[in-house]
């Protein structure tokens, strides 16, 4: 379900992520078919990805490799355009989806999806517009609703919370954080338990949307 209609403009510059690596050039090809898009070299790993934003416009990464790594990508490729595909032996797509969006990605497709579906995504995604499994976009859309009305505000946060927040921001791991802050890691980590409790999230991808979403900066 495409949210806004996809501005016209010349080639994208994309890149697939998948951890089955033959999955990915699969995903790669289809795409590099659409007269709108070129696919880079497709890789089974984030730390595999071509340096900095301006390497390409937008990527395709699977549900597993954002959920691990997603907030770090974020932190170094403010630019790129996240489309994130399914994970076929998940239970709850449509809380996959949710986490996807509120973690900063423009588009969730099914892993059973049709590839031009795919394409649709990645266009309307780097288009500006957002784009959902029309089966799912009623859940969707009433779960994101339903978390903004319960979601409490950054200034619930102590200072010290709000400190590790930016950090997770950054992109910066726990140990670094640490560093950055005198402090050991296991405060560091008791920080970000009581504020994913306090934003009523589960991981750090989450805190970081939520973050953005209230205009907190690093």
């Amino acid at each position: 379900m495409s949210l806004t209609a996809v501005e016209s403009r010349g080639v994208w510059v994309v890149t697939v992520v998948h951890s089955h690596l033959l999955v990915a050039e699969v995903v790669g090809l289809w795409l590099g078919r659409s007269p709108r898009l070129s696919c880079q070299r497709p890789v089974a790993d984030l730390s595999s990805l071509p340096g900095g934003a301006q390497a390409y416009d937008g990527l395709v990464v699977d549900q597993r490799a954002f959920d691990a790594q997603g907030a770090h990508l974020l932190a170094r490729d403010r630019a790129a355009v996240l489309v994130v595909l399914g994970d076929d032996t998940s239970r709850d797509p449509a809380g996959d989806c949710v986490r996807s969006l509120r973690g900063g990605a423009r588009a969730w497709v099914s892993p059973d999806a049709a590839p031009d579906s795919l394409v649709d995504a990645l266009l309307t995604a780097l288009g500006g517009g957002v784009w959902l499994p029309p089966h799912l976009a009623g859940a969707v859309v009433e779960r994101l609703l339903e978390g903004e009305r319960q979601r409490p505000r950054l200034d619930a946060l102590t200072a010290r919370e709000l400190e590790v927040l930016r950090h997770l921001l950054a992109g910066h791991s726990t140990s670094r954080t640490a560093e950055l802050m005198f402090v050991s890691a296991n405060t560091v980590r008791s920080h970000r338990n009581r504020l994913f409790t306090k934003l009523d999230v589960h991981t750090a991808l989450e805190a970081v949307a939520v973050a953005r979403a209230a205009g907190l900066t690093i």
